[in-house]
C-alpha cells in the first residue's frame, strides 16, 4: 500500500465527514462508498 493511496483514502474519507455529521441515518450508506472505495484501490 502506498502512501498515495493513503492520502486518497483520508481524502475521500474527510470529503464525506460533513455529510455523515448531518445525516447520521445514511450512515451505512457512507459506510458501504468506503467499502467500495477500499476495494476500488485493492486498499
Amino acid at each position: 500500500m502506498g502512501f498515495s493511496q493513503i492520502l486518497f483514502l483520508f481524502l475521500e474519507f474527510y470529503r464525506d465527514l460533513p455529510n455523515v455529521q448531518t445525516s447520521l441515518p445514511t450512515t451505512p450508506v457512507f459506510l458501504s462508498r468506503r467499502k467500495n472505495f477500499l476495494r476500488q484501490y485493492g486498499l
